[in-house]
């Protein structure tokens, strides 16, 4: 391991227990506190008004996961504000922090000695009935490295803890742009089908005319008026999906269904840094491999415990003695004789264990490089596709629409031509929107699926950064 990597790492859990220290009293009481119904809903209503200042300390690429310090709720929420938001009040990631702080709780707990036995009590004489009144306290010795051993296993358990936070925050972000890519592409669809209503509306006004003047059956006035209730449907299928899209947004947010909030679009959502080759160094820089590191630390580190206990306790301490006014001290010496027990099975189910932490990363990192290579041949797909449909049929499509309103203004156009050739028209056109999010979201997951979502530092270890946020009130 780099001795930066180490460190870093002792610094990270120094700091953690240090916190908790001041912030823990010497003998702590009991405190009720009552879960209010009707407050917390209140409180979660409120989330979503007023201004948030949030400051993010961890390692992630700002390129792929942009964020804004200051949240104003009032002029709607931009995909740098929503990262923000979603650092501060998704429950997932408030959920994993949780779970760190547990596990900062134990690396206190692991690095104290165990708490001295103390004995005091009257004794009686069978002969006469003399009062004696010993005392006696004694210590369990910090032999056979357990402390370390146990220090070195919350430590390890606290770093997997922690970088598994970094990846939950990395999958809440990337659903959240992934969530306004869509919305991008709904955006310029409902606007899309707008054009093809209104189109419609007017090609059902030309084809009425065409029947009163007895050139066109009810047959094309039936076909030019079911397009008009088709595109009609389907604009208003897609302000359903954009609603929709809006609401599970809001719940990766962690905010009400109801919240009173705007969401910006503006496009830029799909504007997607530039890829590069796949590298095995940002591979392995993943959080979840990490994680699935530190998780194999701390199988070794519980080993190395287990070994440990295999040898026998040693308690010494000073005792006192009162006898009819005399009075005697010593020392005493106390251990366990390791006759029957050697901790045998103990220890083999820690070495399994430590082989299944082994067998584990294994698979974290099989799955690691099929992922990317997967996301990978996704995009390539998605952008060979976008650029078919861009360099072919959207050509043909312009020059078809084109077409079609010069037939219509001279009044050369048949009906059917016309209503197919605008049906057509509209086609190409959303599945150009389709495969552009589709290609936008296949190199977002290609970038996350290569490590390279993550801030590029250097000799810095992830799991001693953390993500911190402050709110501000008005």
């Amino acid at each position: 391991m780099d001795p930066v990597d180490s460190v870093s790492r002792a610094q990270a859990r120094t700091h953690v227990a240090l916190s908790l220290c001041l912030a823990l009293p010497a003998c702590l009481s009991y405190a009720p506190d009552a879960l209010e119904p009707g407050v917390e809903l209140g409180l979660l209503g409120e989330r979503s008004s007023g201004q948030l200042s949030a400051a993010h300390l961890g390692p992630l690429n700002t390129s792929w996961f942009p964020l804004r310090e200051e949240v104003e709720f009032g002029d709607g929420l931009s995909l740098e504000e929503a990262n923000a938001l979603a650092l501060y009040y998704s429950p997932r990631i408030l959920e994993a922090r949780a779970d760190t702080r547990i596990a900062a709780a134990q690396v206190l707990r692991a690095g104290v000695l165990a708490n001295p036995d103390f004995f005091v009590g009257p004794r009686f004489t069978t002969d006469g009935g003399h009062l004696k009144m010993p005392a006696g306290m004694s210590w369990e010795l910090p032999l056979w490295g357990k402390i370390d051993a146990r220090r070195d296993r919350a430590g390890a358990e606290l770093d997997e803890q922690t970088l598994r936070v970094i990846q939950v925050e990395l999958e809440v972000l990337q659903e959240v742009r992934e969530a306004y890519i869509r919305l991008a592409r709904l955006q310029q669809e409902e606007v899309l089908l707008a054009e093809v209503s209104a189109a419609g509306d007017e090609i059902l006004d030309w084809v009425e005319r065409l029947q009163a003047a007895g050139i066109v059956d009810t047959v094309a006035l039936f076909l030019a008026r079911t397009e008009r209730e088709e595109a009609r449907a389907s604009l208003e299928e897609i302000r359903m999906q954009a609603r929709r899209q809006r609401r599970d947004l809001c719940a990766v947010l962690g905010l009400l269904p109801d919240a009173e909030l705007v969401i910006l679009v503006d496009g830029e959502e799909s504007a997607m840094p530039e890829l590069p080759p796949s590298d095995s160094g940002f591979l392995l820089r993943q959080p979840s491999l990490r994680a699935a590191e530190a998780a194999y630390a701390a199988a070794d580190a519980a080993l190395r415990l287990e070994i440990g206990e295999q040898y026998p306790d040693i308690r010494l301490g000073p005792e006192f003695e009162y006898d009819e006014g005399q009075k005697s001290i010593g020392f005493g010496l106390g251990f366990s004789l390791p006759l029957f027990d050697r901790n045998e099975g103990n220890i083999m189910a820690a070495e399994e264990s430590r082989q299944r932490a082994r067998e584990r990363y294994r698979e974290n990192l099989l799955g690691a490089s099929h992922a990317e290579a997967l996301a990978r041949e996704d995009l390539e797909l998605a952008e060979e596709l976008l650029q078919i449909y861009s360099e072919g049929a959207a050509r043909s499509a312009e020059e078809a629409g084109r077409a079609v309103q010069i037939r219509l203004r001279a009044g050369r156009a048949e009906v059917i031509e016309v209503l197919t050739a605008q049906r057509a028209i509209a086609r190409t056109r959303a599945r150009i929107l389709q495969l552009s999010e589709e290609a936008a979201r296949a190199r977002l997951r290609a970038a996350v699926a290569g490590g390279f979502a993550l801030a590029q530092v250097e000799a810095e270890d992830e799991s001693s950064q953390a993500t911190t946020v402050k709110e501000n009130e008005k």
